[in-house]
């Protein structure tokens, strides 16, 4: 196993938090509730989050990644980026989305603990910051 892999197995399992929106000035977009389910077996790496917002029906979305020479590579009809463990605790993942090619996302994920992490996505259009979701998460179920 390599040692991303041996480092994302941390990530595994069912993972339930808060997504927070704001501007760039710190002002609230939104707020909402979240599920996040992760897994790999092999080479594959699969991402299930679903959003819980007020008033609307849950929102899921479905993300799929590969190992290759060591990092793990997205590639699916959503979203175009790669992952790396910047310390022993904190991994980035920049991507971007491909219905929104001019829209770039740089994600850290901060492993706080066995139970617990944080994640921060820093969301630019045409090269200007324009949102910061704060997300918490807390591990619920493992595999």
């Amino acid at each position: 196993m390599s040692e991303l892999k041996e480092r994302l197995t941390r990530v595994v399992g069912v993972w339930e938090g808060t997504y927070t929106s704001v501007t760039p000035t710190g002002e609230l977009i939104e707020r909402y509730r979240s599920r996040q389910e992760t897994s790999f077996d092999g080479n594959r790496w699969r991402e299930r989050i679903t959003y819980f917002r007020d008033g609307r029906e849950p929102e899921t979305h479905d993300f799929a990644g590969r190992f290759e020479d060591g990092l793990l590579l997205f590639e699916d009809d959503d979203i175009l980026g790669d992952t790396y463990f910047v310390s022993e605790d904190i991994l980035v993942l920049p991507y971007t989305w491909k219905s929104r090619p001019h829209e770039k996302v740089v994600e850290t994920v901060i492993l706080a603990s066995a139970t617990h992490k944080a994640r921060v996505w820093q969301v630019f259009s045409d090269e200007e910051l324009v949102r910061v979701m704060i997300i918490s998460e807390h591990l619920v179920a493992v595999p």
